[in-house]
């Protein structure tokens, strides 16, 4: 008796209902991807110019490859920022707070001393 193996493929689903093998990632993506990294290296390299032409060009390639994806989040753009001013907002308010505590208990071990 012989014994069929029959192979099969997995799907894995994202989380915006995508579905994508494992595994397959396309030049776009790739050069894509690779083009944001090396912006950000030279980024912290302190090229900015550099560093920016880099990131124009991973977009390019992003809006080449998926068009409805980067539609999706150029509308969501004011989303992500109004959720960032939120975030530095709150950890504006953190560090405030902390400043008033460290005022306070500096004060308190200046009057323990005298």
């Amino acid at each position: 008796m012989d014994a069929e193996v029959q192979s099969t493929e997995v799907e894995v689903t994202i989380s915006n209902g995508v579905l994508e093998r494992p595994g397959e990632v396309s030049l776009g993506r790739a050069a894509a991807a690779g083009s944001l990294v090396l912006s950000a290296a030279l980024l912290m390299a302190g090229k900015r110019k550099s560093a920016v032409a880099a990131a124009v060009a991973a977009g390019a390639i992003a809006v080449m490859e998926e068009p409805e994806l980067v539609k999706r989040l150029w509308d969501n753009i004011p989303n992500y920022l109004r959720r960032g001013q939120d975030f530095l907002v709150r950890v504006e308010d953190m560090v405030s707070e902390v400043t008033a505590q460290g005022e306070k208990l500096r004060e308190t071990l200046k009057q323990d001393r005298d």
